[in-house]
């Protein structure tokens, strides 16, 4: 962690790019969480109106 730091002062340029990169990675992340869910939701749902629709 603290040569992170040093290579921080030294390139303050690939310090932004490694930050876009980062919130590029974490936005990626939340979108597949975020659409799991929705699947998993989608998946429940479905099976509640199917069993509705059978009785």
């Amino acid at each position: 962690m603290a040569n992170y730091g040093k290579n921080m002062v030294v390139s303050q340029n690939s310090y932004v790019s490694d930050t876009h990169r980062l919130g590029n990675v974490r936005l990626v992340l939340i979108i597949m969480s975020f659409a799991g869910r929705l699947l998993r939701f989608a998946c429940r749902f479905g099976l509640v109106m199917r069993r509705h629709s059978h009785s």
